[in-house]
């Protein structure tokens, strides 16, 4: 009885994990897809590449790592959301900086809200992948 409750939980973090890196992995791809209206200079280009890329790295490596049953699955499965939140939650510190300086004025104030909305996103997901990992 014990194996079989030990590999249904298993299975379980399993596809939770594939669920929560797919999730970030579609979304890494959508980042540096290059038919953006919003990307209006090279360097921009280049930041969304590099910021996509990323997330799709780390997100198949958590999803590889939990599949090979690594002993960096655990570290990796719940850090990666937590950054992406922590990022997300510390818009309000920097984005109007930067909108002022690139010159978009009250455009970067407003987009702030929205990561701060939708870091709620990661949040959840660092916090259902901590949880799927103290029930082992």
């Amino acid at each position: 009885m014990e194996a079989s409750t030990t590999s249904g939980r298993q299975l379980l973090r399993l596809i939770c994990i594939l669920v929560t890196n797919g999730l970030i992995f579609v979304y890494g791809v959508f980042l540096f897809l290059p038919s953006h209206n919003w990307i209006q200079t090279d360097t921009e280009h280049v930041i969304w590449l590099s910021l996509g890329c990323m997330l799709c790295f780390w997100s198949a490596l958590g999803m590889a790592t939990e599949v090979l049953s690594n002993s960096w699955a655990r570290r990796i499965n719940i850090i990666l959301p937590s950054a992406i939140a922590a990022l997300m939650f510390s818009t309000p510190l920097w984005l109007p900086r930067l909108g002022e300086r690139q010159g978009y004025g009250s455009d970067a104030g407003e987009a702030t809200w929205f990561y701060i909305v939708f870091a709620i996103i990661p949040t959840f997901f660092a916090a259902w992948n901590f949880w799927l990992y103290r029930r082992r």
